[in-house]
Order: C-alpha cells, then sequence, then structure tokens
C-alpha cells in the first residue's frame, strides 16, 4: 500500500476502501488488493541491494 517514499498508494487505497464494505470480520486481510510477499534470500543480500 505505500511507495518507496512510505506514501499511500492512491489507487491502492481506493480499491481498500471500496473492499471494506465486503470485509470478512474473521478474515480482514482478504480486502486488502495487494498480496503480501516474502523474501526468498537472505537478509543480506537483500540488505546489500537495497541499501
Amino acid at each position: 500500500m505505500l511507495d518507496w517514499r512510505q506514501q499511500v498508494k492512491p489507487a491502492e487505497r481506493n480499491e481498500l476502501l471500496r473492499r471494506l464494505v465486503d470485509m470478512d470480520v474473521t478474515a480482514p486481510w482478504r480486502v486488502f488488493p495487494l498480496q503480501a510477499q516474502v523474501a526468498t534470500c537472505d537478509a543480506q543480500a537483500f540488505h546489500d541491494l537495497f541499501t
């Protein structure tokens, strides 16, 4: 939901707000328009690449 400047992305915000009316309180993560991402390398490789 945030860009690299830590600002909310307007399109994703709008999509989330649109989906809130259909939110299942037992699974609120399902309303988020973007899937969570998981690192598949060690933290040092990620740190070296992005710092």
